[in-house]
C-alpha cells in the first residue's frame, strides 16, 4: 500500500503513502516524472495537499535508490517563541490506569501542552517544541513549509515573512554551537532555515 515511482526498466521506488509522499522531494517528482509508467507522481503533483519531504541540504544529490531508503518521518527539532505558535492544538490521547494498576485501563483526550486550554504548573512548563514536517504546494506551485507540534503534531505552516524570519532565526540559535570558542550556526542549519518558506494561500486553506 502506497504511492510509487514506477519505471520502464522496472524499477519501483516508493514515494510515500496516501498522499503522504515524504519520501520523495516536490523537485525529485518533477525530475523523474518523465520516466514514471504508474501515472501516480502525476496525480499526486496535481494535488494540493499532497505532503512532500522537506528539501534537506544533505540530500541534494540522492538518487532513486538513496530516495527509496529514505526514512519517511525523519524531522528536525528545534524550539521557537511561544509568540509564533499557532493557538490551534488537536488533543492527546493517553491511557490512565487505577492505582496500583487494578481494573482496566482506559483512554483519555487531554489538551496539548501548548494548548491555551491546558493548565501546567508553573514549575513544569512545557517547552515549545516543534518540528520540520514536509512541503505542500498550491495550484500556482508555490511551496511552504510544514511544521507540526513537538506534542500533539498538529501540523501548521506560517504566515508571512515576520512568521518566517522568526522561524529561521529560532532555527538557527537553537543549532547554534561553540565553535573556536563562540557560539556560530553551522553551514547546514544556515541552509536549512533559508529553505523556510510561507504560505501565500487565503486564510482558511489548508497548513
Amino acid at each position: 500500500m502506497g504511492d510509487y515511482l514506477r519505471l520502464e526498466n522496472g524499477v519501483t521506488v516508493k514515494i510515500g503513502t496516501a498522499g503522504d509522499d515524504r519520501y520523495m522531494r516536490h523537485d525529485e517528482a518533477l525530475q523523474y516524472l518523465a520516466l514514471d509508467i504508474g501515472g501516480q507522481i502525476d496525480g499526486n503533483l496535481k494535488y494540493r495537499d499532497a505532503l512532500w519531504r522537506f528539501p534537506y541540504p544533505g540530500e541534494d544529490r540522492d538518487g532513486l535508490m538513496e530516495i527509496a531508503q529514505r526514512n519517511m518521518f525523519h524531522v528536525i527539532t528545534f524550539k521557537v517563541s511561544t509568540r509564533l505558535l499557532p493557538d490551534d492544538h488537536d488533543p492527546i490521547c493517553v491511557s490512565v490506569h487505577a492505582v496500583n494498576d487494578q481494573g482496566f485501563g482506559i483512554n483519555r483526550l487531554i489538551p496539548c501542552p501548548l494548548s491555551k486550554d491546558d493548565k501546567v504548573y508553573a514549575t513544569n512548563v512545557p517547552s515549545p517544541i516543534v518540528q520540520i514536517y514536509g512541503e505542500r504546494y498550491d495550484e500556482a506551485g508555490e511551496a511552504r513549509t510544514v511544521f507540526c507540534c513537538g506534542y500533539c503534531e498538529k501540523p501548521f505552516s506560517l504566515q508571512g515573512d515576520e512568521e518566517l524570519e522568526g522561524f529561521r532565526k529560532a532555527f538557527m540559535d537553537f543549532h547554534a554551537e561553540y565553535i573556536s570558542g563562540e557560539r556560530k550556526c553551522p553551514e547546514w542549519a544556515i541552509e536549512i532555515a533559508k529553505r523556510f518558506r510561507a504560505a501565500r494561500l487565503p486564510i482558511g486553506a489548508s497548513p
